[in-house]
């Protein structure tokens, strides 16, 4: 039974294990408190990272991202168009990270998307290397990160990594074309 105040859970909830054929260690990242956790992950990147989420707020998984890039790893963003908001987007592609924004379906405006076709991004992933996922429902925001009571979960295995690049990389590869 978890405390959903924020407090430390009563009963003792494992932070690791194997269930997932294949993986290494499967670790809960808990919010309140998941912000260095995502850092950490992202600073430790050597070739690429791919970043998904549906809000990008949070200062520094936006400086790690941006620093990942300017040590030569590639990094991408895929987040929804109208959810990333323009200092933000000028500092990403500053630092020369790869940023993809899909069409809002809920846009009304002119040139709307089409609601039956477009994806609206709402995963929560980051990916780095080939080696390191982490999923789950933390935005990248400071209240999610460090305030909101969330989850998710950091899997070292790189089929994991493997699987979930590929639903990636499908929106990112439909989007490309447009950003």
């Amino acid at each position: 039974e978890l405390d959903w105040t924020g407090a430390t859970p009563k009963k003792k909830v494992s932070q690791s294990t194997q269930w997932l054929a294949g993986a290494g260690p499967i670790q809960l990242v808990w919010s309140p408190g998941a912000e260095q956790t995502f850092v950490s992950a992202i600073g430790a990147a050597h070739q690429r990272v791919q970043f998904s989420s549906e809000v990008l707020t949070d200062a520094r998984v936006v400086t790690a991202l941006a620093n990942a890039a300017g040590r030569g790893v590639r990094v991408e963003v895929l987040m929804t168009d109208g959810n990333l908001d323009a200092a933000t987007a000028r500092q990403l592609h500053s630092a020369g990270v790869h940023v993809v924004l899909t069409p809002d379906p809920d846009d009304e405006g002119a040139g709307a998307a089409d609601t039956n076709t477009e994806v609206y991004v709402h995963q929560k992933t980051l990916l780095v290397d080939d080696a390191t996922a982490i999923v789950g429902s933390q935005n990248a925001s400071a209240a999610s990160l460090n305030h909101n009571r969330e989850l998710s979960l950091r899997i070292e295995s790189s089929s994991a990594v493997a699987t979930l690049r590929a639903g990636y990389e499908s929106v990112w590869q439909r989007y490309q074309s447009a950003a």
